[in-house]
């Protein structure tokens, strides 16, 4: 079994770690990040809007459902850099619980009005009127 990174995959690595490395707020990269509750939950919150400003927010979503459509190495190299520079992984309700649902299960009209707005950290949950 060859464990060796792929020179597209080293590629890969090297623009997220690049771009984790220029768009981290400064003073946030921490090392390891347990979670604790809510103590780091405007830290995460700031990330999560600047992660969907750049289309990775969904980074394990499909491209089609307005994620990145990365592959399961792909999404491994983003989780790996994030670690390496403090930067917390995506997570929350509607990144790890609403979409994934909407995705599988959800009419289209759900799709359209939900999705989006999850994916830029607009929407965290479901709020219905």
């Amino acid at each position: 079994m060859n464990l060796q990174e792929s020179a597209e995959y080293a590629d890969f690595r090297q623009e997220i770690r690049t771009w984790l490395e220029a768009n981290l707020p400064p003073n946030t990269a921490t090392g390891r990040r347990d979670y604790k509750g809510l103590d780091d939950a405007v830290f995460s919150h700031q990330w999560n809007r600047i992660l969907g400003q750049k289309g990775w927010l969904a980074y394990n979503w499909p491209a089609e459902a307005g994620g990145t459509g990365w592959n399961v190495a792909q999404q491994v190299i983003f989780e790996d850099e994030s670690r390496r520079v403090g930067a917390p992984i995506p997570f929350g309700f509607g990144i790890a619980m609403l979409g994934p649902t909407l995705i599988r299960f959800g009419s289209e009209a759900q799709k359209q009005r939900f999705l989006p707005p999850i994916t830029r950290h607009e929407e965290r949950g479901l709020h219905v009127d």
